[in-house]
């Protein structure tokens, strides 16, 4: 167990419905419009409602969620990426920089029903990639905010 899931743990806030996720993004992968992006070094995964196989969160329990997704571009490169609920855009981030590095993010609340898909995927990247490293450049994270 990690240090935040320690605290966590010592708070008593890991009952049978917390979910709580954060995963970075380390691995350079070629993308294409629709592609979901996988992010797959585990930083935390209380619930293990994110499967990194597919880049995909499976709401457990209805509810309210807060999602967060933080992408860097590298130079000369254009990211357009949504974040989907079923196959529904809910939130969009935009990366572009011609010179440097850029990093954007999008951050959103959700009404979500038990068995509810969130994904991040591609929307248009052009020439570039997404900057990837032990850094912690580009995550997504996400968790329970209320149970409704």
């Amino acid at each position: 167990m990690d240090i935040l899931e320690n605290a966590l743990h010592e708070r008593n806030i890991t009952d049978s419905f917390t979910t709580a996720f954060s995963y970075s993004y380390k691995k350079k992968d070629t993308f294409q419009a629709g592609d979901t992006i996988l992010f797959s070094n585990p930083i935390l995964n209380i619930g293990d409602s994110y499967d990194p196989k597919i880049g995909v969160f499976t709401a457990p329990r209805s509810g309210l969620y807060v999602f967060h997704l933080v992408v860097m571009s590298y130079s000369n490169s254009r990211l357009d990426i949504h974040l989907q609920v079923n196959g529904h855009k809910v939130a969009t981030m935009y990366a572009y920089d011609n010179v440097f590095y850029d990093q954007s993010s999008v951050s959103t609340v959700v009404s979500l029903k038990a068995g509810d898909e969130v994904s991040p995927v591609v929307w248009y990247m052009g020439l570039g990639d997404i900057a990837f490293s032990d850094d912690f450049y580009s995550y997504f994270t996400g968790y329970l905010l209320k149970l409704l």
